[in-house]
């Protein structure tokens, strides 16, 4: 009888310290950089981005979100969630929401760097927030990134949109380098 218990549990054991190695190399797999090759980082560096990402994304900018997406990006579906949440979020602050797919747009795509991404524009057509929805692998709804910029309607303008491009999660490349 001992034999037995000590094979269910080393079996045990066993079976559960792969499914946590499976588990850490699934999460580790889908932590990638937003910006993995300094494209978007160099980008902004130049005075006129904000305006000229702007005239790419929309003539019509004021108070919109523009959801950026790219066909085939296993991470559209595993941030979902938390898209359809800052959705809502953007209806609730009379924002208006807009998809923009990607692949539609190659000159958009030579800029934004990864999958899915959100642009936030201001009460004057300004850009306010440009970059991913949020850092981490799962992309949940309260580890966001963009809400903060939903909620307050004016933004700090004089200092410039916030562009990020240093963070990690599940993003997928836009354009392959």
């Amino acid at each position: 009888m001992p034999y037995k218990k000590i094979l269910i549990y080393s079996t045990s054991a066993i079976w559960l310290a792969a499914l946590l190695l499976l588990l850490w190399f699934s999460f580790n797999k889908r932590l990638v950089e937003f910006d993995p090759h300094g494209q978007l980082g160099q980008a902004i560096l130049q005075p006129e981005f904000d305006q000229n990402f702007a005239n790419l994304i929309s003539t019509e900018r004021n108070r919109r979100i523009f959801h950026i997406r790219a066909g085939g990006c296993q991470c559209n579906w595993i941030a979902s969630r938390h898209i359809n949440s800052v959705a809502a979020l953007a209806d609730q602050n009379n924002y208006i929401n807009q998809t923009i797919e990607l692949t539609n747009d190659s000159t958009l795509a030579k800029i934004i760097p990864s999958t899915p991404a959100v642009a936030v524009f201001d009460d004057n057509g300004r850009l306010a927030y440009f970059g991913p929805y949020a850092a981490g692998a799962w992309c949940s709804p309260g580890q966001g990134l963009v809400e903060s910029f939903l909620k307050t309607g004016q933004h700090l303008q004089k200092q410039g949109a916030s562009i990020l491009t240093e963070v990690k999660g599940c993003y997928c490349a836009s354009e392959p380098h």
